[in-house]
C-alpha cells in the first residue's frame, strides 16, 4: 500500500525484480492498496508505483524494494539423543521462516488428522519422558510459519531394553 495523493485521478503500478523504472505502463488502480500473488518465496521485488494527476500528466515513479518471505518447508534432519529406554531428547534442523513447531509423537506412522495431543515449542528440540521401553515411535513434526503450516514430516525411533542385573 502506498499514501493517497490528494487530486488523484488513479494510479499504476508494477510489481517486478527490476530497480529501474518500469519501461511499459502499470496496472491501473483507483485504490492505494493492492494484493500482490503468484511471488516466489524467498525472492527479490521492487513495488513501482505513480500518481496519474490526469489523463497524460503522471508522476515520477516511486520504488519500493521488497523481499518474499521465504518457504514454509516440513521440518528435516530428525535425530534423537540421549537415547535411553524411557526418555529421549528429539531435534531437527532449524528453519529460518519457521515462528514455531507442533510435533506429535505416537506409535501410529500415519500423518495426525488432527493436533489434538501435539506439542508446540519455539526451538527445534525437546525433551521426551515417560516413553515404554522396547517400543517403536513415530515422530510427526511441522514447521507454523507467517500464515502457513508445512506438511507433517516423519521419522522413528526405537527405545532400548535397559540392561537389567540378574535376579537371584
Amino acid at each position: 500500500s502506498w499514501a493517497p495523493v490528494a487530486g488523484t485521478a488513479g494510479y499504476e503500478y508494477v510489481i517486478d525484480q527490476n530497480a529501474g523504472n518500469p519501461t511499459a505502463a502499470g496496472t491501473p488502480s483507483a485504490i492505494t492498496t493492492i494484493n500482490a500473488s503468484s511471488l516466489a518465496p524467498g525472492t527479490n521485488y521492487f513495488l513501482h508505483v505513480r500518481n496519474k494527476c490526469v489523463s497524460l500528466n503522471i508522476s515520477q515513479w516511486v520504488h519500493l524494494p521488497f523481499t518474499t518471505l521465504p518457504p514454509c518447508n516440513k521440518p528435516s534432519g530428525f535425530h534423537t539423543t540421549n537415547l535411553l529406554s524411557t526418555s529421549t531428547t528429539i531435534s531437527w534442523n532449524p528453519l529460518l521462516s519457521a515462528l514455531n513447531w507442533d510435533y506429535i509423537v505416537d506409535n501410529n506412522r500415519n500423518d495426525p488428522t488432527t493436533t489434538t495431543g501435539a506439542t508446540n515449542v519455539t526451538q527445534p528440540t525437546d525433551n521426551l519422558t515417560g516413553l515404554a521401553e522396547n517400543t517403536w515411535y513415530y515422530v510427526h513434526i511441522r514447521a507454523n510459519c507467517t500464515g502457513e503450516q508445512s506438511d507433517w514430516s516423519l521419522d522413528s525411533f526405537l527405545t532400548p531394553i535397559p540392561c537389567r542385573a540378574p535376579e537371584i
